[in-house]
C-alpha cells in the first residue's frame, strides 16, 4: 500500500489519500470506504442532502441514527446526530 496523507480528521472519522495512486479512504470506527476524488465529491453532495432530523430511524437500543448507504449496498454507515455532523465535516474538510 502507498504512503497515506491525512486530509482531515473529525471525531471518529479520518480521511486519507494515498500518495502514489491518489485513492481516498474514509476511516470511521472499524469501517473503511475507498473512493476516488470524483466519488468523494459526489458523496459529499449526497451527504449535504441528508437531514438527520428527517432521515433518522430508531434503532433497537432506542438510539436515533441516520443510515448512510455506501456504493456497496450491503454495507452502510449508521451515525448518531453528533457522529453524522463530524462525518460530514471531515468529508468537507478533505475536499
Amino acid at each position: 500500500m502507498c504512503k497515506l496523507k491525512t486530509l482531515s480528521r473529525e471525531g471518529k472519522t479520518t480521511i486519507t489519500q494515498t500518495t502514489c495512486c491518489q485513492i481516498i479512504h474514509i476511516w470511521h470506527s472499524n469501517l473503511i470506504l475507498r473512493l476516488d476524488a470524483q466519488a468523494l465529491s459526489d458523496f459529499s453532495r449526497f451527504l449535504d442532502e441528508v437531514l438527520f432530523e428527517t432521515a433518522c430511524v430508531e434503532f433497537p437500543d432506542g438510539e436515533w441514527k441516520v443510515i448512510i448507504h455506501t456504493p456497496n449496498p450491503e454495507i452502510s454507515f449508521a451515525f448518531d446526530e453528533w457522529e453524522f455532523a463530524d462525518f460530514k465535516t471531515a468529508v468537507h474538510d478533505a475536499l
